[in-house]
């Protein structure tokens, strides 16, 4: 089956932990509570034991770490235990295992970065939204900004008519002046002319009074002006100070928009690779997620992250076809393929062993074969004679036949015997005769040869 590690939560008082997975040595087989290595001891072969026990709810995470360095060594010249073959098969085996399974949980933390990233690019969207607002409103300020200094320069206007005004109630007091000036000459010429009519004195002191209140009344004037138009003057320069601070306000504002969204931009550029870093120093506790993640079986064209010793560990990915490549590159120096041959130099003492077998086409001596010659000493030669003597029962047999040259009577009518020559004579009379045709016919004869028989009836 798969290699999968096994990791769960501790309760505070269970020491003794079973290892699911099959293994090589005992010493492959790591331990680790919350990301940190733990030293425990073996109960049996399938179960561990850690003292003290973990805490509640921390991780216990047992894995399997096969060394890539061979567990035997192969040598020129010399036999390879079947045993320690297998276990060097099921070494590469374990460890191909191994690095897919954290080829898997680097495709996961890869993931995961993704997912930060993707957080971090949706944080700086909703900034860059926040920047937006804030130069809209930036520009609507602007707009205010420039409403407002339209109505500090009416007021100005105001101002400068109002002091145009002021202006000429001065020249008013100082007509009013001349004017009193005028009516202090006449007073005094009214006092002058006061001996010659009391009458005329009394109604010059009069009008003297009268034109004493109107030049009080004029000064009363002339003060409520002058305390008008420096009220005005106050308040323009109080509108233009306010005019020129907001228009500060609207700058600040803006710069503060401008600075806004690049510190937004840089943040989410920020909190990208914090989500990457973030995953990236995460990798040492990834096993609850790789957990809950679905199992695949890789293809050539899948990714695997690494980080890159070469280059200060930079991560960098390979495909599982680049890294099937280099495990066989790996492993074809250290093990011989399946189907394989060897010379018999490669095989240990194998010359030594033949020099001391014959060739597959090869003679020997009798001397060479043990008791050969004890056993063809009781056989016969391959050319001999035999006397009836030596063959069992062969002279019964004989006695049983005729002699090789023996005779025999002539056959009679009561005994058998050879045929006479003149039975023989007789015989060949026939001749001819004993292949005459027989026929019987009502017809008469026709055909036939001479010597055969017709009978008609």
């Amino acid at each position: 089956m798969a290699y999968e590690p096994n990791i769960v939560p501790g309760d505070g008082s269970t020491t003794d932990f079973s290892v699911p997975f099959p293994y090589l040595r005992r010493e492959h087989v790591k331990v680790y509570v919350d990301g940190v290595l733990r030293a425990h001891t073996w109960v049996n072969p399938g179960m561990i034991r850690i003292v003290p026990a973990p805490s509640a709810g921390a991780a216990v995470d047992r894995r399997r770490d096969t060394p890539s360095t061979g567990l035997h060594t192969l040598l020129d010249n010399k036999p390879l235990p079947a045993a320690n073959f297998n276990e060097l098969t099921t070494q590469a085996l374990y460890f191909a295992e191994e690095k897919a399974r954290a080829a898997v949980e680097e495709r996961t933390l890869a993931e995961q970065a993704l997912a930060g990233s993707q957080a971090a690019q949706d944080a700086a969207e909703a900034a860059q939204g926040i920047s937006e607002a804030i130069a809209q409103a930036v520009a609507a300020d602007r707009t205010q900004t420039g409403l407002d200094r339209a109505a500090v320069a009416a007021d100005r206007d105001a101002v400068e008519d109002l002091a145009a005004g002021t202006a000429a109630d001065a020249i008013a007091t100082a007509a009013d002046r001349v004017q009193t000036g005028l009516d202090r000459t006449a007073t005094q010429s009214a006092a002058s002319a006061a001996s010659t009519s009391a009458g005329a004195a009394s109604t010059s002191a009069s009008n003297a009074a009268a034109d004493r209140v109107q030049t009080g009344l004029d000064r009363a004037q002339t003060g409520a002006d002058r305390a008008a138009a420096q009220t005005a003057r106050t308040g323009a320069e109080t509108a233009r100070g306010a005019a020129e601070a907001a228009q500060t306000g609207a700058q600040t504002a803006r710069t503060g928009a401008e600075t806004a969204a690049g510190t937004a931009t840089t943040k989410a550029a920020e909190a990208a690779q914090s989500a990457v870093d973030a995953a990236a120093a995460a990798a040492g506790d990834i096993g609850p997620a790789i957990a809950a993640a679905p199992a695949k079986t890789p293809i050539d064209a899948d990714n695997f992250i690494l980080a890159d010793s070469q280059d200060t560990n930079k991560r960098k990915r390979a495909t599982w076809a680049t890294l099937k490549a280099t495990l066989k590159s790996y492993f074809d120096t250290l093990y011989a393929a399946v189907t394989h041959t060897h010379t018999i130099a490669q095989v240990t003492s194998l010359q030594t062993t033949l020099d001391g077998k014959a060739a597959a086409s090869h003679t020997h001596t009798i001397a060479q074969v043990t008791n050969l010659q004890t056993t063809l000493d009781g056989k016969a030669a391959a050319t001999h004679a035999h006397v009836i003597g030596d063959v069992t029962g062969l002279q019964a047999a004989l006695d049983g036949k005729a002699a090789s040259s023996h005779a025999h009577a002539d056959a009679t009518t009561g005994a058998s015997g050879f045929m006479s020559a003149a039975d023989k004579a007789k015989l060949n009379a026939i001749g001819s005769m004993a292949n005459r045709v027989l026929t019987i016919s009502a017809s008469d004869p026709s055909g036939g040869v001479d010597g055969d028989v017709w009978f008609k009836v």
